[in-house]
C-alpha cells in the first residue's frame, strides 16, 4: 500500500521529540524540544521557513517530492502511526 506523505507526527521518547511517517520504520529527524518537532512538521506541510526547523521540514519535503517526480514510490511500512492515533 502506498504511503501517506502527508502522514506526520512525532512521539516523545523520554526527552526526545521523533519524528515519524508511514513510509519509515526509523523516525525521520529527532529534537530536543516540542516546539522544534511541531515547527519541522508545519515546514513539512507548508514550506514555510521562518525557523531552521521548519527549513529542514521544507526541504525534507521537497525531497520526498523529488523523488516522487522521478518515479520512486513511497511505500507504508510503519505502524508508528496507527498507534499514535489509536492513542489520541
Amino acid at each position: 500500500m502506498l504511503a501517506d506523505i502527508n502522514n506526520i507526527n512525532y512521539i516523545k521518547n523520554i526527552n526526545k521529540f521523533h519524528i515519524v511517517v508511514e513510509y519509515s520504520r526509523l523516525p525521520i529527524e529527532t529534537f530536543d524540544t516540542e516546539d522544534e518537532a511541531q515547527d519541522f512538521i508545519r515546514g513539512y506541510l507548508s514550506g514555510l521557513e521562518l525557523t531552521e526547523s521548519m527549513r529542514l521540514g521544507k526541504y525534507f519535503r521537497l525531497c520526498v517530492e523529488f523523488d516522487i517526480k522521478d518515479g520512486v514510490k513511497y511505500y507504508r511500512v510503519s505502524e508508528f502511526m496507527e498507534t499514535i492515533y489509536k492513542n489520541s
